[in-house]
């Protein structure tokens, strides 16, 4: 078997549904692939912040999927592989990791990410068909936006500190 060869223990479809997607929110990491050209260091991180897929992680194009620039380099060339094995080791993703990639633009970005991860051997990976509109169209789990506002500092006992959110 081809993949096998490659040493991919999985070989995930290229697409999944949304409700299938849903089925492994426990099992998979997400990666949320959201990001806009017209808005390149802003739109996505305000997005993810809005809300996103409970445990995703975001993926920023300009930091984590994309190299220097340079005179001859295009707008996005593909980063270094040792910074983006670095990346990937810091959000968790191994060989064998199952990774469900997404966006709300009919995939473009999720396929980069996609793409870039099967290059570097993590087979174990799909495009969540639809993104983020056909997973809010399925009513299915969506994290709320991180709170706002004051925090309380409470001291339970001895030396530990715990923060929370003020009411």
């Amino acid at each position: 078997h081809f993949f096998a060869f490659l040493g991919w223990e999985t070989m995930a479809p290229n697409f999944v549904t949304c409700k299938e997607a849903g089925l492994e929110l426990r099992q998979a990491l997400f990666l949320d692939c959201r990001w806009a050209i017209n808005e390149p260091l802003t739109y996505g991180p305000a997005a993810f912040s809005a809300g996103h897929v409970p445990g995703a992680v975001f993926v920023d194009m300009e930091k984590d999927l994309t190299g220097e620039i340079t005179p001859t380099s295009g707008l996005h060339p593909l980063p270094p592989i040792q910074a983006f094995g670095k990346w990937l080791s810091s959000v968790g993703i191994g060989p064998s990791t199952r990774v469900v990639v997404y966006d709300d633009v009919g995939g473009v970005w999720a396929a980069r990410c996609f793409w870039m991860l099967r290059c570097v051997g993590v087979g174990n990976v799909s495009i969540m068909e639809g993104g983020v509109q056909a997973w809010q169209a399925e009513q299915l789990p969506w994290s709320p936006p991180e709170r706002d506002g004051d925090y309380t500092l409470v001291t339970p006992s001895g030396e530990e500190k715990l923060v929370l959110p003020a009411s």
